[in-house]
């Protein structure tokens, strides 16, 4: 019989943290996300908002004092060992809001960075892929992001519709976010409406505090606007 939680954890990491293998290194970081990027998918913002959740690899010291790695938010860093650094991988996720008078629009995606050993015997970072995508609406209480529409970010930076297969989720916040406001959005349920191999034909529902400890909420935090020219 499968543990509840540890299901949880593998349904909710592999649709956060997975990235698809890559056998280069993509030249790829946060200054090409400008208004351009978006062009194939919403064209008609009035201005693009753009919020983002960050984990990375670290030790965490388990309840037999054994170090074992994990990958954590960075709401959920007082869980790391701090005396040990882990040069490991990193996942940027961003939660992108378009903005204007009539629906508002989002697309979520997904970046895993790779740390690298360089000639000086330091270390670089590199993009290495990206992970699931995809487009949705929210609904009219501002409370629930419903993503129906499967995307692909390409390595030449856009983002560009799909057919896709993996079950889509639906974001459920812990409260409605304010349209005027640049303040965090925070996730504490996600929804699995379509057919998955964990429930069949049943929806799944994953609560954020089931899954990381020490966190009620799975906070994208704003990073910047961007305006049309």
């Amino acid at each position: 019989m499968w543990d509840s939680k540890l299901l949880l954890t593998i349904l909710i990491t592999g649709l956060l943290c997975s990235c698809n293998p890559v056998k280069r290194i993509v030249d790829f970081n946060e200054d090409r996300i400008d208004v351009t990027f978006f062009d194939n998918i919403v064209k008609d913002a009035d201005s693009i908002m753009i919020f983002k959740t960050h984990f990375r690899e670290q030790y965490v010291e388990n309840k037999n004092g054994v170090l074992e790695f994990s990958v954590l938010n960075d709401a959920a860093r007082n869980r790391a060992f701090k005396y040990l650094n882990v040069e490991g991988d990193n996942q940027d996720i961003y939660l992108i809001r378009f903005v204007n008078q009539s629906v508002e629009r989002f697309i979520y995606f997904s970046v895993k960075y790779g740390t690298f050993p360089d000639k000086k015997k330091g270390y670089i970072t590199h993009c290495k892929g990206f992970g699931p995508a995809y487009y949705g609406v929210s609904d009219t209480n501002l409370k629930v992001i419903n993503f129906y529409k499967a995307l692909r970010v390409a390595k030449d930076g856009t983002v560009s519709f799909k057919s896709g297969k993996n079950p889509k989720p639906v974001f459920i916040l812990s409260k409605p976010f304010d349209v005027n406001k640049k303040a965090t959005i925070k996730i504490t349920q996600i929804m699995f409406g379509e057919y998955n191999k964990f429930a069949g034909r049943r929806p799944v529902v994953m609560t954020v505090s089931d899954v990381f400890k020490d966190m009620r909420y799975l906070p994208f935090d704003y990073v910047k606007t961007l305006k049309h020219p």
